[in-house]
C-alpha cells in the first residue's frame, strides 16, 4: 500500500517574467531560464487565486511571463507554473491601469 500525495492548498501566485540581457548587465545569465518577480523592492506580489491578471495593472510589457503557485507554507510549486505570453495589447491596457491611479501633485 503507497502512501497518497497529498497536493499542497495554492494560496496565490507570484508574478514572473523573463529577464534580458541588458537588464542585468554585470551577471552573466541565461534569459531562458532566469525570472523577475514582479513586486516591490522587500516584497511580492501575489495574486490570490481567481483573480483576473489582467484587470490588476501589475503588467507593463509583452512578453513571456509566468504563475508561479505558492503554497500555504510560502514555498513555490515549480511543477505548477502557468505560462502567460502577454501580447502588446494586454500590455498597453495594463499600462493604461497604472496610469489610472497615478495623479501628479502640483506643488
Amino acid at each position: 500500500m503507497t502512501a497518497q500525495r497529498s497536493h499542497p492548498r495554492i494560496i496565490g501566485y507570484e508574478i514572473l517574467r523573463r529577464v534580458e540581457r541588458w537588464e542585468v548587465p554585470v551577471h552573466p545569465l541565461d534569459p531562458n531560464k532566469e525570472r523577475a518577480v514582479l513586486g516591490a523592492r522587500d516584497k511580492k506580489y501575489i495574486l490570490p487565486p481567481g483573480i483576473d491578471l489582467f484587470e490588476l495593472g501589475l503588467i507593463d510589457r509583452p512578453g513571456p511571463h509566468e504563475l508561479l503557485p505558492i503554497d500555504e507554507h510560502d514555498a513555490p510549486c515549480w511543477d505548477g507554473v502557468v505560462h502567460v505570453l502577454v501580447t502588446e495589447a494586454q500590455a498597453e491596457r495594463q499600462r493604461k491601469l497604472l496610469l489610472c491611479g497615478y495623479r501628479p501633485s502640483s506643488v
